[in-house]
């Protein structure tokens, strides 16, 4: 029988790692300058390999909320790249946001990311032009390693 601690850890690694190509990230950074200073958004999909979640579909997706703080993605949008992805062979990996502020974790983001905690947060700064990605374990935000190919 499973115990506590491993049914906690189930599906959550604590050391994971993005891949994301060069590519996708630079469609990103074009996503969030252009949208600057509102947020953008996208959702992330691939495949996860042990602890690596390889993106390889970049969904651009509007922000109904046309906010400088915070995003929300159309639930019918959302759940039409699912299937569609998902029918390609691909896993939701996570989701990504610009800031109008540095790239780590908002309060906002923070409580979503306690509800969603198996995703990737891919973070953009508009104002330093970093990304930042996190993952939600152990009752808090924790940076995930990137790897850029």
């Amino acid at each position: 029988m499973e115990g506590f601690y491993e049914w906690a850890l189930r599906g959550r690694s604590l050391r994971i790692m993005l891949v994301i190509r060069n590519d996708q990230l630079k469609r990103l950074e074009e996503e969030a300058e252009g949208a600057h200073p509102l947020e953008a958004c996208a959702l992330l999909f691939g495949r996860r390999e042990g602890r690596r979640a390889v993106v390889e579909e970049v969904v651009v997706v509007p922000n109904e909320e046309r906010s400088p703080v915070s995003f929300k993605v159309n639930p019918e949008v959302f759940c039409r790249a699912i299937v569609k992805e998902e029918g390609r062979g691909r896993s939701y990996l996570g989701i990504f946001h610009s800031h109008p502020a540095p790239e780590s974790p908002s309060d906002v983001d923070l409580r979503a990311m306690e509800r969603w905690p198996d995703l990737i947060w891919l973070i953009y700064s508009s104002i330093t032009g970093n990304f930042g990605a996190y993952e939600f374990s152990r009752g808090r935000a924790r940076r995930v390693t990137t790897k850029v190919v």
